[in-house]
């Protein structure tokens, strides 16, 4: 039996295998790990803890009602707002809402909404502070 021959066919094989992995890597420069806009999305989350703090103050969080039909938010004071709502499993249904006049009531109809798990993202601004709320609804 001659297993030399077959132990370097097996190692220059498996070299092959290697440097083609490696060429691939480097040729695509995709890694799902690292985000190109690493920095500016840390700067983002910085300014959205400051308003996920200020949204402990229960004084001032809104009251989100949600039927079949319908969202309600009643807010404490008027308040300039932005309402995203997002389906975690396909992003093209995402929908948003936006207000950058003063109100005390909104209500927007949901009907057309698919059935499963949404993320309401409730951003609103309110005597000089800003605010975010995140909820997650099963429609």
């Amino acid at each position: 039996m001659h297993w030399g021959h077959k132990i370097i066919t097996g190692m220059i094989l498996f070299m092959i295998f290697i440097l083609g992995m490696s060429y691939y890597m480097f040729l695509h420069h995709t890694d799902t790990l690292v985000d190109e806009d690493y920095y500016e999305q840390g700067i983002e989350y910085d300014k959205k803890l400051v308003k996920l703090n200020n949204a402990l103050d229960t004084a001032a969080l809104p009251a989100i009602k949600v039927d079949s039909a319908n969202i309600s938010i009643s807010f404490k004071s008027p308040s300039t707002f932005n309402l995203a709502i997002k389906r975690p499993a396909d992003a093209a249904l995402d929908k948003e809402f936006k207000s950058d006049i003063p109100k005390t009531e909104f209500v927007q109809s949901i009907t057309d909404l698919k059935s499963g798990l949404w993320l309401l993202e409730l951003n609103w601004k309110s005597n000089g502070k800003e605010y975010i709320k995140e909820t997650y609804i099963n429609k």
